[in-house]
């Protein structure tokens, strides 16, 4: 009896694992340097130093969870997460492009260098709140 027991240990602890919440393909491991929205740096730190130095941008909105950095004259929002936070450190920008006929997009990209559970929580959390936004959009009439 044991050894049948032991021979389908696998098979449930197989249908029991925790799914991931993005699917795979959607999102990547971080492995790489931070490259957001036209801006390289060696890492995440080093990538909020430079929207930092950068004149155009400046600091709004932030609270304890995350620092917020927007400019005006493209459009760009990066967001950093602090430490202590989920997926910290964690790097996100987003811009606003308007086409010709006045209807406007967004485009976020993400680094996250935690864990594969908390970068797809993180990804969920943004995606929802992208959402939001294109919906305030479609019903403005943009």
């Amino acid at each position: 009896m044991r050894r049948i027991y032991l021979l389908c240990a696998p098979l449930l602890m197989a249908q029991t694992a925790p799914q991931p919440l993005v699917p795979e393909g959607i999102h990547q491991s971080a492995t790489e340097q931070p490259h957001l929205c036209g801006f390289t740096a060696a890492n995440v730190d080093a990538l909020q130093q430079k929207v930092m130095r950068d004149p155009g941008f400046r600091e709004e909105n932030s609270d304890d969870h995350y620092r917020v950095f927007n400019r005006d004259r493209d459009f760009i929002q990066f967001v950093f997460s602090r430490p202590g936070f989920l997926s910290f450190p964690m790097a996100t920008c987003i811009t606003v492009t308007e086409a010709a006929d006045g209807t406007s997009s967004i485009k976020r990209e993400l680094h996250c260098s935690g864990t594969r559970e908390e970068c797809d929580r993180i990804f969920v959390e943004w995606n929802d709140h992208d959402n939001r936004i294109r919906r305030d959009m479609e019903s403005q009439g943009q």
